[in-house]
């Protein structure tokens, strides 16, 4: 009757499902990246199978993130395999595969946690154990390996066989500075150009300041607010804000209230996770801008002391200049941090090709 043919209706969708992801898994070992994501993607719409949870959905989940990994797409990995584990989640593959993802760009802490989930359901996961084993054991050298992958002779933006250490609990703020000097990857673009290379990002930030560092250390922190820290965790008040009880009202207030501070968080975040080094220019141009910002407030300071009109007028002149130098090279620092969060999120090509590295690249789920 009806439920015989509705369970024929169900199997033959459901078998379509599969040969999809059998193509797609055939155009993943071709190297055919992007269409092997559409094929997954039609797997899951042909078999009417995205939200309706079971092994078949998660594994072409699984499939996705491992595939938007090797395109360098680390943040859609995350979510595809954060996708497999609500479809199944018993099933040890979705947390091994958010693993590989939060590995690609340096978040081990992350990583760690999901594989030992995966652990926990499966413990002969074989992936799960390999990536373990290797966070574990000391790298060449005693050194950690870099968060875009390992570094390869001849590849610009990274040095041949350098891992950077990177700021490390109980480091005071001079000692995370210097250890961020030792960092060796370029910004993909420098605080000069970058309102030429994002002018539209640029200007919002101009008139609406406030708003785009909100947008920037959403992003900064892949959209879990639950990770949320005041000022990132770099001031004293970080932790005893009140943040964990309503993180975007409190990210909201530390954007119009602490202003520079939020600026200089979330550069901070992507300093210490891509390990990017700023240029001679952009130290100039920060410093300057610092500087001037001195310079007017003693100026103020000394003519309300005196009370010397002469020396109030150009005090003023002085506010206005270091106003206009402030304003521009925060615009332009976030309009330079938006656009290495398109370059680690895949929304925009990096100027430079990065290593590929699949962390723990198991074979395509069949």
């Amino acid at each position: 009757g009806i439920r015989t043919w509705w369970c024929r209706i169900g199997m033959a969708t459901n078998n379509v499902a599969m040969e999809l992801k059998s193509e797609g898994n055939q155009l993943y070992q071709q190297g055919r990246f992007e269409d092997a994501v559409n094929k997954y993607n039609q797997a899951l719409d042909a078999g009417a199978l995205r939200g309706r949870g079971g092994r078949e959905e998660a594994s072409i989940h699984a499939n996705l993130s491992l595939t938007h990994l090797k395109m360098g797409m680390a943040t859609l990995a995350v979510k595809d395999a954060q996708a497999a584990q609500r479809a199944d989640p018993k099933w040890s593959r979705g947390y091994t595969r958010e693993g590989d993802a939060w590995t690609a760009v340096g978040r081990q802490a992350d990583a760690t946690r999901a594989y030992q989930n995966a652990l926990s359901l499966d413990p002969q996961d074989q992936g799960a154990r390999r990536a373990m084993a290797v966070q574990t054991a000391p790298t060449q050298q005693g050194m950690p390996q870099h968060p875009r992958g390992p570094s390869q002779p001849g590849q610009p933006g990274v040095t041949p066989g350098y891992a950077a250490p990177g700021p490390q609990p109980g480091m005071d703020r001079k000692e995370a500075a210097q250890a961020r000097d030792s960092y060796r990857n370029n910004w993909q673009t420098d605080l000069l150009r970058a309102p030429c290379n994002d002018c539209k990002f640029c200007c919002f930030s101009v008139f609406c300041s406030p708003c785009a560092s909100f947008i920037l250390r959403k992003r900064a922190l892949y959209g879990d607010m639950e990770r949320y820290t005041c000022c990132a965790g770099y001031m004293p008040c970080s932790g005893k804000c009140g943040e964990s009880s309503c993180p975007s009202c409190c990210l909201c207030l530390e954007t119009w209230c602490c202003f520079a501070n939020s600026v200089a968080s979330t550069r901070f975040l992507l300093q210490d996770e891509l390990h990017v080094m700023n240029t001679k220019c952009d130290n100039c141009l920060i410093a300057t801008m610092l500087i001037m910002q001195q310079i007017a407030c003693i100026l103020r300071c000394v003519a309300m002391i005196t009370g010397s009109d002469e020396l109030q007028g150009i005090a003023d002149i002085m506010t206005l200049i270091a106003d206009l130098l402030y304003c521009s090279v925060c615009a332009c620092m976030q309009t330079q941090h938006k656009m290495e969060m398109d370059v680690r999120d895949g929304k925009l090509a990096p100027k430079v090709m990065n290593p590929d590295m699949p962390p723990t690249a198991q074979g395509m789920q069949r």
